[in-house]
C-alpha cells in the first residue's frame, strides 16, 4: 500500500473512554477491501504508553441511509465503551422494500473488544 495515498484517504474517530481514548480508524482505501467488507481497526490511546490495537474488524460499510456503521454504546464499566456497529445481514431484501439488520455490540475485555452480543432488526424502505 502506498503510504502516502494512505494518508490522504485515512479517516479517524476518537472517543473518550474512562482511561484515554479509543481512536478507530478507517483506511478508507479499495486496497483494504474484500468479500467481507474493509478493514476497521481501533487503538487505546493513553498517556505516555505506546498505542495498543484493541479492535479489527472488517465491516460493510454499505448501509441504509440514516443508518450508522458505528456508535458508541456504554461502558459496562471497563476502560473502554462498547460499540454498536450495523451490517446488512446476508441476501436480505425482501420484496424490494424490507430489509434486515444486524446490530453487533462490541465491548471491552480489559485487553482487547469482542462481540458480547447481537440483534437483528428489520425496517423497510423509505417510498421515493
Amino acid at each position: 500500500m502506498d503510504v502516502a495515498q494512505a494518508k490522504k484517504t485515512l479517516l479517524a474517530w476518537s472517543v473518550d473512554g474512562k482511561e484515554d481514548k479509543l481512536t478507530l480508524f478507517n483506511f478508507n482505501t479499495p486496497n483494504l477491501c474484500g468479500a467481507l467488507g474493509c478493514l476497521y481497526t481501533g487503538y487505546w490511546l493513553r498517556e505516555n504508553q505506546s498505542a495498543v490495537e484493541v479492535f479489527q474488524s472488517y465491516l460493510n460499510p454499505n448501509l441504509p441511509a440514516n443508518k450508522p456503521l458505528i456508535q458508541v454504546g456504554d461502558d459496562r464499566g471497563q476502560a473502554l465503551p462498547c460499540l454498536e456497529v450495523l451490517q446488512m445481514e446476508g441476501n436480505s431484501l425482501r420484496d424490494g422494500k424490507a430489509e434486515r439488520l444486524r446490530q453487533l455490540n462490541y465491548c471491552f475485555n480489559g485487553d482487547r473488544y469482542q462481540l458480547a452480543d447481537s440483534q437483528i432488526s428489520s425496517f423497510k424502505h423509505k417510498e421515493r
